[in-house]
């Protein structure tokens, strides 16, 4: 409306740098009373968060002349994946389709969104920051980046952290901390008086979790009663005294997509892109999720090789194919670094080997279970070509179930893949043709084997 001409078709909210049809934001209007609390949420999918703060709205409406409002940004990997919960409450009706820019309280319910996502940059001036740490408040600060403590000082921040996981872990829980920070939220925000606002708090744990029996109520209710005793307040220093700074979102290595575009929508900045960053004919690369380490586990998986059978099991069920068990010469651990992990090889096939088993970077392109492959590839010729090849195949499928080890399997498989099979396979099942091909270009790379499966690492 400032400009000489109107425009009849145009966007706001985007940045269009093809059709320039959008209409630039220069500044961000805070047009939302002082009366209003506005309060952010970051949590994980299925830690509970979302789950609380509908309890807590609800709380607040029900028991309060308080009006209370909530939207919820899910990512797209819903558990797992980042939720962030926008909540205004206030004392006359709340009118605000948007979500919130800035914040009078924010709740971080993992400890490594601080390294990733900036929350704090959405807070207002002397807001209240809730951190759910595994530091105590005398030492979390030294693990803050030094943009974090920049913020916090410039902005005069009041700071509170809780062992959430600890104290979820102690009472039974699990890693569910939706409880404890929202206990945390009534005692720090004092919308309710503390004592009625705990009260209601109970009386909603005993409606949405009585069917899980009596001892999922009684676990939260302790987790509410110890919550208000386990926040501590954090002494803010008057300067930066962090050594290191926010990470990069994604590695130096990664293709030019994952950096400019990929990195953009991690980082939670993904209505920033201009139209012009995405591909044009709107495809989208594969395997651009390796470059995601969101590092979000609590704990770290340690091998115990005097438990371990060696069934190798560990090594199909990763549902991220990062453990790889090996099978070794002695000679070859003589520049083992110290610590390393071995013990005997209990099968006959590599007896007088050591064997580790090891969690992995690389990425996995392919794991094939070589018996179910080997019996597909049989099952299929003889739909094809019964009266030429039965017997002999027959032979073969005695020798898959006897066969012990996937190295046996390749040349079990080689002796059944003759050209006229594969000739077979092709025009019967391209699905399984495309199984055995990989399985042809991929032996160079094969570096885990069992009794009922391969994994190809390149």
């Amino acid at each position: 409306m400032a400009e000489d001409r109107l425009h009849h078709d145009f966007t706001i909210g985007i940045t269009d740098d093809i059709t320039h049809l959008s209409l630039p934001v220069k500044t961000q209007i805070d047009a939302e009373p002082s009366s209003r609390l506005r309060a952010l949420f970051y949590g994980l999918g299925a830690d509970g968060t979302v789950s609380a703060n509908k309890n807590t709205i609800k709380i607040i409406g029900e028991n309060t002349d308080l009006h209370a409002q909530g939207y919820f940004v899910y990512d797209s990997k819903k558990s797992g994946g980042t939720t962030v919960s926008h909540l205004r409450i206030d004392q006359h009706p709340v009118e605000a389709p948007y979500l919130i820019e800035q914040a009078e309280f924010i709740a971080c319910h993992q400890f490594q969104f601080i390294n990733k996502l900036e929350m704090v940059e959405r807070a207002a001036p002397q807001a209240t920051l809730l951190l759910n740490s595994p530091h105590s408040a005398e030492n979390v600060w030294q693990y803050l980046p030094r943009e974090v403590q920049q913020q916090i000082i410039d902005k005069q921040l009041s700071m509170y952290v809780i062992d959430a996981v600890s104290l979820a872990r102690e009472l039974g829980l699990k890693n569910r901390i939706n409880t404890i920070m929202q206990a945390g939220f009534f005692a720090l925000s004092e919308m309710m008086p503390t004592e009625q606002a705990l009260e209601k708090l109970n009386q909603a744990i005993e409606q949405s979790y009585s069917k899980r029996g009596p001892a999922i109520v009684e676990a939260n209710q302790k987790a509410v009663a110890a919550t208000v005793a386990r926040i501590e307040q954090v002494t803010i220093p008057s300067t930066v005294t962090s050594t290191f700074s926010r990470p990069a979102v994604v590695s130096e290595r990664a293709p030019d997509l994952v950096k400019h575009v990929s990195a953009m929508m991690m980082a939670d900045k993904g209505d920033l892109l201009p139209v012009s960053a995405f591909p044009v004919d709107g495809t989208w690369p594969t395997a651009t999720s390796q470059w995601e380490k969101r590092n979000i586990a609590q704990e770290i998986p340690v091998w115990e090789e005097d438990l371990c059978t060696q069934c190798n099991i560990c090594t199909l069920v990763c549902p991220h194919a990062a453990i790889r068990a090996k099978a070794v010469n002695a000679d070859d651990l003589a520049d083992a670094p110290e610590g390393f992990k071995v013990t005997e090889y209990k099968q006959r096939d590599f007896k007088g080997q050591q064997y580790t088993s090891k969690f992995h970077h690389r990425t996995v392109r392919a794991v094939i279970s070589v018996p179910w492959l080997a019996l597909q590839v049989i099952k299929t010729t003889q739909a094809v070509r019964p009266s030429t090849c039965n017997q002999k195949l027959n032979t073969l499928k005695a020798k898959v179930k006897t066969t012990s080890t996937s190295l046996n399997y390749l040349s079990l498989l080689a002796s059944i893949l003759s050209e006229s099979m594969l000739v077979a396979v092709n025009c019967y099942n391209p699905c399984l043709s495309s199984l055995v091909h990989v399985l042809a270009v991929a032996k160079p790379h094969i570096s885990s084997y069992s009794p009922n499966c391969l994994v190809i690492v390149c």
